[in-house]
């Protein structure tokens, strides 16, 4: 039983824990496509006809203390943002995913009380990534740890025996914690809240107007001018627009709606990507030529 369409995803801590969430794992895949395609790529959508104009913004930005590279990720960042914008779920198909899972787990603990996974584990071995969770379950259960306490004061002849009665139900026990977490993933499925989507196009210009802040500011906490005037020059001359829009309205407007988000995850990504340019290039020139 999901939330209803204006409940979804229930108390705002909730909603701002999938927001923050869902555009850190966002980031993150950006980067990764980023360090596949480079500052080469992001140059080469650049217009010829906007082409002065973009070397212009840049140098001015340079000039003011931002690093060239970082600049380039942030364009690139706004460019994936209107090629690959976010897709969710329809909340029917995650109602109708809640529901599948609950099945299959009930399913499985009907198998698991006959024993299906302990009497086909030789002819069906398990995957390599549960042998540990196998193992541990035959250490780790009430049951077998009885049997554990009874090998320390048996006799010589009886281990083997006790030892080969702490196999029994492992495997048991393995499918019952995939059935728990597939009963667990249906929870979240009905508690999920989806974000809105424009988040992503927001962050997507936000990170760019946000950065002169922090490569100007000589503080941890504080952000610096945000120099609107040359973000805007050099986002514009970027996606070839007239500058749709206020910048400044656009920032006041997302920091105010993703606070969290704004605070702790891009001017605080801006400002670790800031310092490792600075420090790549100061090792770079300290190095004996």
């Amino acid at each position: 039983m999901g939330f209803p369409e204006d409940m979804q995803g229930g108390p705002q801590f909730s909603r701002s824990s999938v927001e923050y969430t869902f555009l850190r794992h966002r980031i993150r895949s950006d980067d990764q496509d980023y360090a596949k395609r480079g500052d080469k790529f992001v140059l080469s959508l650049v217009s010829e006809k906007q082409r002065d104009n973009f070397e212009v913004a840049l140098r001015c930005l340079e000039e003011i203390g931002c690093r060239r590279d970082v600049l380039l990720k942030c364009l690139f960042r706004l460019w994936r943002s209107k090629a690959t914008p976010a897709e969710f779920p329809l909340r029917k198909e995650l109602n109708c995913l809640s529901a599948t899972c609950r099945t299959v787990a009930n399913s499985i603990k009907r198998l698991e009380g006959i024993g299906v996974s302990e009497a086909l584990r030789e002819t069906v071995p398990p995957p390599p990534t549960l042998e540990g969770e196998i193992l541990s379950a035959k250490w780790s259960s009430p049951h077998n740890m009885s049997h554990l306490e009874a090998c320390f004061g048996a006799r010589r002849e009886r281990l083997p025996v006790l030892m080969a009665e702490l196999a029994l139900n492992s495997e048991e026990i393995i499918g019952m914690r995939i059935a728990d977490l597939l009963a667990w993933y249906a929870d979240l499925i009905e508690h999920w809240w989806t974000p809105r989507k424009d988040i992503v196009r927001s962050y997507g210009r936000v990170v760019c107007h946000l950065y002169p802040g922090v490569a100007t500011s000589d503080r941890i906490f504080t952000l610096g001018p945000l120099h609107f005037d040359l973000t805007t020059r050099l986002v514009d001359s970027f996606i070839n627009s007239t500058g749709k829009g206020s910048a400044e309205k656009n920032v006041k407007n997302f920091r105010e709606r993703f606070p969290s988000i704004s605070e702790s995850l891009i001017i605080e990504m801006l400002r670790t990507e800031h310092l490792a340019s600075l420090y790549r290039d100061r090792s770079r020139s300290s190095k004996p030529k």
